[in-house]
């Protein structure tokens, strides 16, 4: 399973807009707004970073800020909690994460202010937790309701839609529910068919989960095509990838442009 940005630092008189929300401004002091964007943002520069603790303490920081002012209205500490969350969950603490996940996902599903992808990156970031607790039949019901926010906000094709869909692929499988999984393989792998197939990455990993699954349900022939289809485009890559490094510049080993031969071919000719 995976998780598949930084925000950089901007105005605190941006907040209200990037959030959909005009009472922000009236209601939160500019100071608190400014320190609570100035901890949210660092927190998602560690995050991207990898730095899951320094990340940990800019999300707390953000919250203590915050949290005082949450009572008419908890968006910005949905916010927060959810951040905070995916960090607990790459440090393995699914425990700690799933309250605040949980939480947040309510704040923002009982809010009509709260903009669709908000709601998706809760619903998603839940999901992640349950499916690391083992627990998919939750996460099954969390990426259902996940992918019909991707269909309707970025259409049932689009490439971040399939992630999804491989991912309620295996959370199916998880469950020995390989019919449900088997169309919900063939359908992402139709997505990602469209994007560049023979170089495709997210192809070649979705069509070793599906051959896996095959596998599992005794469909040897089947599975063995999806393995070959999954080798050829990583082989493909590494060809081309090779290709590049043999092109790459390194002006430390270029022979002198003005050889005796090159010095030869550019004299003038009588």
């Amino acid at each position: 399973m995976r998780i598949r940005p930084v925000i950089l630092w901007a105005a605190c008189l941006a907040a209200p807009l990037l959030f959909g929300a005009t009472a922000f401004a009236d209601d939160i002091p500019i100071g608190v707004l400014r320190d609570w964007l100035y901890h949210d943002n660092r927190g998602e520069v560690y995050l991207s970073r990898g730095d899951y603790q320094k990340a940990e303490d800019r999300f707390r920081n953000a919250i203590e800020v915050i949290r005082p002012y949450s009572m008419e209205d908890q968006r910005l500490l949905a916010s927060s909690y959810t951040k905070l969350a995916r960090v607990l969950y790459h440090q393995g603490r699914y425990a700690d994460a799933e309250p605040l996940a949980t939480w947040a996902l309510k704040v923002r599903e009982s809010n009509p202010k709260v903009r669709a992808d908000l709601v998706f990156q809760s619903l998603y970031t839940l999901a992640l937790i349950h499916m690391a607790e083992e627990h998919f039949n939750k996460a099954e019901i969390l990426l259902r309701r996940a992918l019909e926010i991707q269909e309707r906000e970025i259409g049932p094709g689009h490439v971040q839609t399939a992630a999804t869909i491989d991912e309620l692929a295996g959370v199916c499988t998880e469950q020995r529910k390989f019919h449900d999984a088997d169309q919900l393989y063939r359908r992402a792998l139709r997505i990602y068919e469209r994007f560049d197939p023979d170089q495709n990455l997210d192809l070649a990993a979705c069509a070793d989960r599906y051959s896996a699954m095959l596998e599992r349900m005794d469909r040897k022939a089947d599975a063995e095509k999806y393995r070959k289809q999954a080798a050829h485009i990583r082989e493909t890559v590494e060809t081309k990838q090779t290709r590049l490094r043999d092109t790459r510049p390194r002006p430390e080993f270029r022979g002198d442009s003005l050889s005796p031969r090159a010095k030869a071919s550019e004299s003038p000719k009588h």
